[in-house]
């Protein structure tokens, strides 16, 4: 699909764009709803986390003095695990916050961008505050939301792209491209930045590409938000070239990733196989759902992660009657998908829930 370009510099279109998963408290409030009693499918992150080794460590951790601003002992438990350079790691609270930082130092006034849609929303956001002019190339549902390498690299030359943002497996689709066309893609354009926002990676059926080298103009992002359930805390890594990293650690405050996240990261580097174990125990779940989703008369679409997309009408009226049952869903429109929910798996008694209050929203409809 040809890419499309446009400008947006309010805080309000900004603001009107930015949605997320996660419960919704004020929205909670309204409908006399405790968060407590409220069953969240719309949030994509492990079900069955923290592990307990994450928060003993949190609890013991001190927060009456500064936090290391260079998070150094975090950088060698990832470096440790994952074999990649401290020089190369920028720690941040949350994909969000790297994205960003990088928008802060990557981009400027009438850049260009060209963003993969439908996808996550904060780095457009970050480019928009910028005031770079945003293309996307935008994946379709009657081909499976699949990428056409080629129409891409069209349209980054269409429209001089200077970064391109690229989500793997994506939200909120659950596409995956295998990552020797990433790779192959990344060497085609070496005088582009490819942001890779990697930050399902760990909860999918292909968590091994984490060891894989990338070319050095790609950016990787992840995340110990999702695959160890530590949202509160917000912590997540960039892997990109030392002198990247140099120029985004100059660009953003001091003690900006506070001591308890810090803690939180450095012990879930010494559990990763509660990693495992969780994948293995998620993606059990997504299957399971998918198959009572569709016994159900429900036509889910086939995902590489804990999350999926569930295709029905006016999936934004749906999502606000599933909530009066303490049921939270993700509705799309704001992906421009306004026809599907998108649904992270959970344990077979939730599922049980959300299945039975579909099914009575579905014969109000």
């Amino acid at each position: 699909m040809a890419a499309s370009g446009k400008k947006m510099n309010s805080h309000a279109e900004i603001e009107l764009n930015r949605s997320h998963g996660g419960l919704a408290y004020r929205e909670l409030a309204q409908l006399g709803l405790s968060p407590d009693s409220v069953i969240d499918f719309s949030v994509n992150s492990n079900p069955y986390g923290p592990c307990e080794a994450v928060i003993s460590a949190v609890k013991a951790a001190r927060f009456d003095v500064y936090p290391d601003t260079n998070a150094e002992e975090l950088k060698g438990a990832i470096h440790a695990n994952f074999k990649v350079a401290a020089e190369s790691i920028l720690i941040g609270n949350g994909a969000a916050d790297l994205l960003w930082i990088l928008a802060t130092v990557l981009v400027q006034p009438k850049s260009s961008v060209l963003i993969v849609e439908p996808t996550f929303c904060e780095f457009r956001a970050a480019c928009e505050h910028r005031g770079a002019m945003i293309h996307e190339w935008r994946s379709l549902p009657q081909t499976g939301f699949a990428l056409d390498w080629l129409g891409l690299a069209a349209a980054i030359e269409n429209t001089k792209a200077e970064v391109v943002y690229l989500c793997n497996p994506n939200s909120p689709t659950g596409v995956y491209l295998p990552i020797s066309e990433v790779i192959a893609f990344a060497e085609s354009q070496p005088n582009r930045k490819l942001i890779l926002d990697q930050a399902f990676l760990s909860l999918s059926y292909f968590f091994s590409d984490d060891r894989i080298d990338l070319p050095e103009n790609v950016i990787i992002l992840r995340s110990f938000t999702k695959e160890h359930a530590i949202a509160g805390l917000r912590l997540g890594y960039a892997v990109a070239t030392p002198e990247l990293v140099r120029r985004c650690e100059r660009a953003r405050p001091y003690w900006s990733i506070n001591a308890l996240a810090q803690i939180a990261g450095i012990a879930a580097c010494a559990h990763q196989d509660f990693v495992t174990q969780s994948r293995r125990q998620i993606l059990g779940d997504q299957e399971s759902m998918q198959h009572a989703l569709r016994q159900a008369g429900w036509h889910p679409l086939p995902s590489s992660t804990l999350y999926f997309l569930l295709p029905m009408r006016d999936a934004t009226a749906m999502r606000q009657r599933l909530l009066k049952h303490g049921i939270m869903t993700r509705s799309c429109a704001s992906y421009g998908l306004p026809d599907y929910l998108r649904l992270a798996a959970r344990p077979a008694h939730d599922v049980d829930r959300l299945i039975a209050a579909l099914a009575l929203e579905a014969q109000r409809c």
